[in-house]
């Protein structure tokens, strides 16, 4: 049986410090302050548009993506404008079946375990350069810049 709702925990766990209550006054006085949530070079927080879904921006982008090339989800997320990575990971995920899911790749130009296999021969079809002795793809070499229109 669980613990009830309001039930004490344990003693041992219950006194161990946590956070910036674990330090004293001194130790917490010494730590400086913590900086805004975002780095300059990250930009203002992406927000989804009224009444748009992800896979809106997502689909037409990844189908765009030509033969032999990739993106990675990260550069999906900014194309796109709104997002992250992470976002972009679970459209793929649920739609992948309908998009050249092969063409957008970790930001080492790896994928999941699972899919490399058929990634592979994806990839052997479309030209996609590998890095030598491993499965992911070169970046380096087969990176798009995005679609015209995304550049201005």
């Amino acid at each position: 049986m669980g613990r009830r709702c309001g039930a004490r925990r344990p003693h041992a766990v219950r006194d161990l410090p946590v956070g910036r209550a674990a330090a004293g006054p001194a130790q917490r006085a010494a730590r400086p302050a913590r900086g805004p949530p975002l780095s300059p070079q990250a930009g203002p927080r992406r927000q989804r548009p009224p009444g748009r879904a992800y896979i809106d921006d997502v689909g037409p982008l990844v189908l765009a993506i030509p033969e032999g090339m990739a993106l990675t989800y990260g550069d999906v997320a900014e194309l796109t404008g709104w997002g992250a990575a992470r976002a972009v990971g679970a459209v793929m995920s649920q739609h992948g079946h309908e998009l050249p899911w092969w063409r957008v790749v970790r930001a080492d130009g790896s994928l999941p375990e699972g899919l490399t296999p058929r990634a592979m021969i994806h990839w052997a079809d479309e030209g996609h350069p590998l890095v030598l002795g491993t499965s992911r793809l070169d970046l380096a070499r087969c990176r798009w810049d995005g679609p015209e229109d995304a550049a201005g």
